[in-house]
């Protein structure tokens, strides 16, 4: 849409940046000085308010903020227009709170128990910073309604389809494909595989990675953060993938990838989302 904007974000990994994002201009904040951050900038959720109030946007009259986080919370000048692009409000703050607590230990229990709240109070106030809010979803306009008291235009993020193929035979493996997060539940897919001895292909990264490693069994492969070819060709040979997560949360964008690659989807109706992406599923090859 604004292919020669400027880009403004709190950490960056140039390696991992796709060549056209490599030619443009990038900011990052002081987080990116601090050892380490690259790797474990979740971990630096109280310091991301005062990094992102640092960033001068005052020659800019139209700003587009896209977040799961607490983007939302720049400061732009009067003037200007703000438009987030919301994908979640913070889970981590809000109704996945207890969740992310229950995964760390006792020190971080307790950090995360005194800033919350602040968290929380700072994430509603700069609510009003935004102009309009963008939802990826209906079922994220209805957080952003529950806990910013907006309202939001839905529109879906693009999905390339067409860049996915039908495979012309299936592997024996199962493949969890996402971000190695607690709340994706990741652990389920892996601990049933290691307990009936099911291959199981993972691809993705993230806080829960040691953790997943630690339980699984010897049928069981990590294949960590993958190149787009990588993850097609699994995507086509695979017997099935899992999308274990109890809930949804947001537009997964991973799930629309499953019927151009040859799947037919199965959802749970106690989810109450007939959105394909907004489904809890499990997927089988289509036939």
């Amino acid at each position: 849409m604004f292919p020669q904007a400027d880009i403004y974000t709190l950490v960056m990994d140039r390696d991992r940046l796709s060549d056209t994002l490599k030619t443009r201009r990038i900011y990052t904040s002081f987080l990116q000085k601090i050892p380490g951050a690259k790797r474990h900038y979740t971990k630096m959720l109280p310091l991301m308010p005062f990094a992102l109030e640092q960033f001068d946007l005052s020659e800019y009259d139209l700003v587009l903020s896209s977040e799961s986080g607490p983007a939302k919370g720049i400061v732009t000048r009067p003037d200007a227009l703000h438009i987030c692009y919301c994908h979640s409000p913070m889970r981590y703050i809000w109704d996945q709170f207890h969740v992310y607590r229950g995964s760390l230990p006792w020190i971080g229990r307790m950090l995360m128990s005194m800033t919350a709240p602040l968290l929380r109070s700072w994430d509603v106030t700069t609510s009003a910073r935004v102009d309009s809010f963008v939802a990826n979803s209906a079922y994220v306009r209805g957080r952003i309604r529950r806990f910013y008291n907006r309202d939001a235009t839905v529109i879906h993020p693009p999905v390339a389809v067409d860049d996915f193929v039908v495979g012309q035979g299936r592997g024996d493996f199962y493949l969890y494909a996402g971000q190695l997060t607690g709340y994706k539940r990741a652990d389920i897919a892996v601990r049933a595989c290691s307990e009936t001895g099911r291959k199981l292909v993972v691809i993705g990264e993230g806080e829960q990675t040691a953790y997943l490693k630690s339980i699984a069994g010897p049928s069981v492969t990590f294949l960590g953060h993958q190149p787009f070819p990588v993850l097609r060709e699994h995507l086509s040979r695979c017997r099935a993938c899992f999308s274990p997560a109890p809930r949804i949360s947001a537009f997964c964008r991973s799930r629309p990838w499953l019927p151009a690659s040859g799947y037919r989807i199965r959802c749970r109706r106690r989810t109450g989302n007939r959105l394909l992406a907004g489904c809890r599923v499990a997927f089988r090859p289509a036939g």
